[in-house]
């Protein structure tokens, strides 16, 4: 919230029509995200659809000019994958799970950085070149995982510890 009101605030570019949108169901902290929304002044600039189901989830990709994921801590990093999948720019930290899920294909920004969260924004949202470049990387870096390849290595993982269990 912090970076994208940096980035309203100091980018001539900021289009009136660029949106931040927050999905998900409500949870830990919510209120504090509606008094921060407000305290920043973005209440027109910021929606909250609440959950999105897991069908849905490829239109609201597809329609975002980029995704941003400022996480801390992450298992794996699904959301990332799901988004360079549908095409779009990403933005998320770099965190040791999602450096390995972005590879070279996004832009990696500490995750309590808010100045660098704002300037990857004003890059992604102000190079269309850029955004083009980081759209067709994302494509090619989420094609290297698949579920048929993820239970691939893990069944040759138990075949393993099951040979050597012999």
């Amino acid at each position: 919230l912090h970076a994208f009101a940096r980035w309203v605030r100091e980018s001539s570019a900021a289009m009136d029509d660029v949106a931040l949108v927050l999905a998900g169901a409500r949870g830990w902290y919510y209120d504090e995200i509606f008094r921060t929304v407000t305290a920043l002044g973005l209440a027109g600039r910021v929606h909250f659809p609440g959950f999105v189901p897991a069908a849905d989830l490829p239109a609201w990709y597809a329609g975002a000019e980029a995704f941003v994921y400022p996480s801390l801590f992450e298992g794996f990093g699904l959301p990332v994958l799901e988004a360079m999948a549908c095409g779009v720019p990403v933005i998320c930290s770099r965190v040791p799970s999602l450096v390995e899920v972005a590879g070279d294909a996004a832009i990696t920004v500490a995750p309590d950085d808010e100045t660098g969260f704002a300037n990857a924004l004003r890059l992604v949202l102000e190079q269309p070149r850029l955004r083009s470049a980081l759209r067709k990387r994302g494509l090619v870096q989420a094609a290297r995982f698949s579920w048929r390849r993820s239970a691939e290595q893990t069944l040759a993982i138990y075949e393993e510890i099951a040979r050597l269990r012999r």
